[in-house]
């Protein structure tokens, strides 16, 4: 059997994500940018599905919905792993990508997601 590796629960998040690679010494700027999608977040992390190979301890900036919606939020973080999966006729790359410090605002709305359902009961 598998021992779970994660301190934090985890929820599905299946939608469109914005990913830039940055660096300490320069902004991020559109041409950095490709898009790729969410597969599942906690409040430490999300893993992401994308076409393009990146590099574990790559520093990334990840905007994404928590909701379908235009509203999005935007976390730097950085790659801690990378799963190849390959496929008939590509192959796609699954990121796990650990916040570096989300703002108060941003923690408040992933809290919010994740523990829902969990949070309801207590209404």
């Amino acid at each position: 059997m598998i021992e779970e590796k994660r301190k934090r629960k985890r929820k599905r998040l299946y939608g469109r994500a914005k990913l830039w690679e940055i660096s300490e010494d320069r902004l991020p700027d559109q041409k950095d940018l490709w898009y790729s999608f969410t597969h599942d977040i906690s409040l430490n992390g999300i893993r992401i599905v994308t076409g393009k190979s990146v590099h574990p301890d790559t520093l990334m900036k990840v905007e994404f919905s928590l909701d379908g919606t235009e509203k999005t939020i935007s976390i730097e973080g950085k790659v801690q792993w990378v799963k190849t999966d390959e496929y008939k006729f590509n192959r796609m790359f699954q990121l796990g990508i650990k916040f570096s410090e989300p703002s108060p605002k941003a923690s408040l709305k992933l809290l919010g997601y994740i523990y829902k359902k969990d949070l309801s009961r207590f209404n």
